[in-house]
C-alpha cells in the first residue's frame, strides 16, 4: 500500500482524495435538494414529512466528509512512513507520535459524524423537540482544537520528512515552510509534491 501511494501519479492521488469524494457530496446534495424543492413546487404548502425526511438525509454528508479526509490522511501517513523508511539511519525520526496524531483527527471526525447521525435520528423522531438538541450539536465542536493541534503536527512532520529526504540532511523549519503550505492546501499541493515523492521513491 505504501509503495503504491509513493509511486502513484499526482492526478491519481487527486482523483481518489478529492474528485471522487466531492462528486459523492455533490450527488447527495443534488438528490436531497431536488426532493425538497420538488415537494415545495408540487404543493401549495410544503409537505412537512418530505421536508423532515430530506433534512434527515443531510447526515450522509458527514460520512462523505469522512471519505474526503480519509484519502488525504492515508496519503499523509503513507508518504511519511514510506520516506522515513528510506532515510539514512542517522536522519530517521520516531513515527509513533506522528501515527497517533494522524489517527486522532480522523477518529474525532468519525465521532462527530456518528454523533450528528444520532442527533438527526432524534430530531426526526421528535421534530417538535428539535431545538432541545441544538446545545448537543454545538458541544461536539469543543473537541475541534485537539484535532487542529494534531493536524498541525502532522503537517510539520510530513513536510520535514519530505525536505529531509530531498536534501539528505537535517533541515530547519525555514527550509520546509513551503512544503507545510502545500500540504495544507492539498488540492494544489499534491500536483507539486507528488512528482517529487515519485522521484524520491525511484532513487531510494
Amino acid at each position: 500500500m505504501i509503495n503504491l501511494i509513493l509511486k502513484a501519479k499526482h492526478w491519481q492521488i487527486f482523483l481518489v482524495t478529492t474528485i471522487f469524494p466531492l462528486l459523492l457530496q455533490f450527488i447527495l446534495m443534488g438528490f436531497f435538494m431536488s426532493r425538497m424543492f420538488g415537494s415545495i413546487m408540487t404543493h401549495e404548502e410544503p409537505d412537512p414529512e418530505v421536508l423532515i425526511y430530506t433534512f434527515g438525509q443531510f447526515r450522509y454528508l458527514g460520512l462523505a466528509m469522512v471519505l474526503l479526509y480519509a484519502g488525504t490522511y492515508l496519503w499523509q501517513w503513507a508518504v511519511a512512513i514510506g520516506l522515513q523508511a528510506r532515510l539514512p539511519v542517522e536522519l530517521k525520526k520516531n513515527t509513533s507520535w506522528f501515527t497517533f496524531a494522524i489517527i486522532v483527527p480522523f477518529i474525532l471526525m468519525l465521532v462527530i459524524s456518528l454523533i450528528s447521525w444520532s442527533l438527526f435520528d432524534l430530531i426526526l423522531a421528535n421534530p417538535e423537540q428539535s431545538f432541545e438538541h441544538i446545545p448537543w450539536f454545538f458541544s461536539m465542536f469543543a473537541i475541534v482544537p485537539f484535532s487542529l493541534v494534531a493536524m498541525g503536527y502532522c503537517f510539520y512532520f510530513l513536510a520535514k520528512t519530505i525536505k529531509t529526504m530531498e536534501l539528505q540532511r537535517e533541515v530547519e523549519l525555514s527550509e520546509f515552510i513551503l512544503e507545510i503550505v502545500l500540504i495544507w492546501f492539498f488540492i494544489v499541493g499534491v500536483w507539486l509534491l507528488q512528482p517529487k515523492i515519485n522521484e524520491m521513491a525511484k532513487e531510494s
